[in-house]
């Protein structure tokens, strides 16, 4: 394949180039989310990203089809994670609330958390939060191919439905079952808005609302 002098843009998928059919900040992406050339790119500051689908899922099957629709076809991806990362990345915090977390929130952050828990529970959780260096540790993931990423959060979710289980949370401290489900639900709407289904623009699903 010859090579092809051009600007590569944050997002854009080249139908010219088969091979590379999706464009992510620091990689070209195939179809199954893996790394296939590194491009040298700055961190996207995710908190000022436009054009993210505005997503509130209110149930598991409503996420589970959405990413059904997102492993169906390519992906446009507005942040600095490909689906694959995004999907493992809820999977561990998943994971987690059942299994117990290893990182901690600053003080005044747990603080804050456990006055206004009820407010922010119901509040969506904003763009461009930055993780705790023990939180970036057990959370942010590794480079990982769409399809396994899938596989490890439908499993999570499937686990999360099984057992009842939940550990403390590493900001709020002790939440119901239930205050766990709109904790991930509204985790995976942030996450999921960044990663844009190329054949619609718009998703028929859930009513709109540092990948």
């Amino acid at each position: 394949m010859k090579l092809v002098r051009r600007r590569v843009h944050m997002g854009l998928t080249v139908a010219s180039l088969t091979a590379f059919p999706t464009i992510h900040r620091g990689a070209i992406l195939d179809r199954q989310g893996e790394r296939r050339m590194s491009i040298q790119t700055a961190s996207i500051n995710t908190a000022k990203v436009q054009g993210r689908r505005n997503l509130r899922f209110a149930a598991y099957d409503e996420l589970r089809g959405d990413v059904d629709r997102l492993t169906s076809g390519p992906v446009k991806v507005l942040g600095n994670w490909s689906p694959g990362q995004i999907f493992r990345h809820l999977a561990i915090a998943y994971n987690a609330s059942i299994d117990g977390f290893t990182m901690t929130f600053p003080l005044h952050l747990r603080l804050i958390g456990r006055v206004f828990r009820k407010k922010l529970l119901t509040m969506q959780m904003p763009a461009g939060f930055k993780l705790p260096p023990n939180g970036a540790a057990m959370l942010e993931p590794p480079s990982t191919a769409t399809d396994e990423g899938a596989a490890q959060l439908r499993a999570a979710i499937e686990r999360l439905e099984r057992e009842p289980k939940r550990a403390k949370h590493p900001m709020f401290g002790e939440l119901t079952r239930e205050e766990w489900d709109r904790v991930h639900l509204t985790h995976a709407s942030l996450h999921l808005s960044f990663l844009i289904p190329e054949r619609a623009a718009t998703v028929v699903g859930p009513e709109p609302g540092r990948s």
